[in-house]
């Protein structure tokens, strides 16, 4: 697909998006069948796909996350109360009051907030990484059910003249104009032409199947793909470019680098935690003494006391400074620098493997095209005159056939695969337009 058309495919898609599903309905036709185009087969997918609304739950909770991390702890409040009712019941009472505030030190609220910024990127990514593989494997299998259609269609048509040249073939047998083996040869490539027909159908099925699960519809909903295998999915020559910006744009990689910063985030996270929540607190007590001189039936007097306290909880990080963590977190960081240094390279040769099947199945395309299908129409035409003129024999003209009928077939099919690697070319580079739509109609920046 051009670079000056993904404005529009944008704009359509997002149209697409907010069609009611009553209104899709109504623009289906008579008997049930859908038609799509792969780009409109995508956007299906991404709209219908529990998996993909999964992913965008694991953004909220990654969300809910970052507002949990930024949270301070709740104050505790103790309330606390003795007397000497049940011993010698004098009279004696003491009321106390302390509030009790956990502070957190060295950071610890800030690092962990910077982790949970990192889970919620890491969501995005993924989610986007999702969308990125499901609108190449929608786009792919909506080609390949659009060139298994042309498949069936070709065999169709030679179906179609097999038959006129076997009732032919029999009504000139009736006038001893040809044999037997002659009719025998043309039914019985007739027939295989019809169990190859047979064969394309159920692999069509099969396929519509599995288009089916994508878009999320029950399986035996009837699907047709509109679509002109000669128009190009994707422009590959613009490989270069595509193969520089990758790197930028594949989610996957994005991913990985999320996960390094994840790692450093989450040391830094585990030295602030060796140092543990300072508690500070204030209270109030109030406290009523009775005193009372030998014998005890001689009371002295009643003594009240009111008191106001402070109080300073420092834990110390003598045995225990997540060290464990830290130690981890940096093996981490290490093992997703390495799987990124993987990873790039692996992209790479993905983009440059997906480039040059489509550049070599763009020209084995074009030479069926210009000049294998053309040479062998005219020789079928050529030989069925001949034939009818008696001049050339009926396992000549039987050959010519089968050769038109497998340069057709063949041309169908290196069009699919064309245009299968033009996407594949695409997702692998993360150049689809559609993956430029907003993941939601919320905010989703952290």
């Amino acid at each position: 697909m051009a670079r000056g058309s993904s404005f529009a495919v944008a704009i359509l898609a997002l149209s697409l998006a907010l069609v009611p599903r009553s209104a899709a309905r109504a623009a289906e036709p008579a008997g049930g069948e859908t038609r799509l185009t792969p780009t409109f087969a995508a956007v299906e997918a991404l709209r219908a796909s529990p998996d993909l609304a999964a992913a965008y739950a694991a953004i909220d909770a990654a969300r809910g996350r970052l507002i949990q991390a930024g949270l301070w702890p709740n104050p505790a409040l103790a309330l606390t109360g003795r007397s000497d009712f049940a011993l010698q019941n004098e009279g004696e009472r003491a009321i106390g009051v302390d509030l009790a505030q956990r502070f957190p030190i060295a950071g610890r609220i800030a690092r962990a907030q910077d982790v949970a910024r990192v889970d919620v990127a890491l969501a995005l990514a993924e989610a986007r990484e999702f969308e990125r593989v499901l609108i190449g494997e929608v786009r792919r299998t909506a080609y390949s059910l659009a060139a298994l259609d042309e498949a069936i269609e070709s065999r169709e048509s030679v179906i179609r003249t097999a038959e006129e040249l076997t009732h032919a073939a029999t009504r000139r047998r009736r006038a001893a104009e040809v044999s037997d083996a002659d009719v025998n040869l043309l039914e019985i490539e007739l027939a295989r032409f019809e169990q190859e027909k047979r064969r394309l159908e159920l692999d069509r099925a099969v396929v519509a199947i599995r288009l089916n699960q994508l878009l999320y519809r029950p399986v035996d909903s009837p699907t047709a793909i509109s679509v002109s295998l000669d128009e190009s999915a994707f422009d590959v020559s613009q490989a270069t470019d595509e193969l520089a910006k990758a790197a930028a744009r594949r989610p996957d990689l994005e991913g990985i680098r999320l996960d390094s910063d994840r790692a450093r985030a989450d040391a830094q996270l585990a030295r602030a935690e060796s140092w543990e929540d300072w508690t500070i607190g204030a209270g109030y007590e109030s406290d009523r003494q009775v005193f009372r001189n030998e014998p005890p039936s001689d009371p002295i007097g009643v003594k009240r006391d009111d008191f106001l306290g402070v109080a300073v909880s420092v834990p110390l990080p003598l045995w225990n400074r997540n060290q464990g963590r830290v130690v981890e977190a940096q093996a981490n960081e290490r093992r997703a620098r390495a799987r990124l240094a993987a990873r790039e390279r692996a992209v790479e040769a993905e983009i440059e493997a997906a480039r040059r099947r489509a550049t070599e199945l763009s020209h084995v395309a074009r030479e069926y095209h210009e000049s294998l299908l053309p040479r062998s129409r005219q020789n079928v035409d050529l030989l069925e005159r001949g034939y009818r003129q008696g001049l050339v024999a009926i396992t000549t003209l039987v050959q010519a056939e089968q050769q038109l009928a497998d340069t057709v077939l063949r041309h169908a099919q290196t069009l699919g695969e064309l245009r299968q690697a033009e996407v594949d070319f695409e997702t692998a580079a993360a150049a689809s337009p559609l993956l430029a739509l907003p993941l939601s109609n919320e905010e989703t920046q952290p």
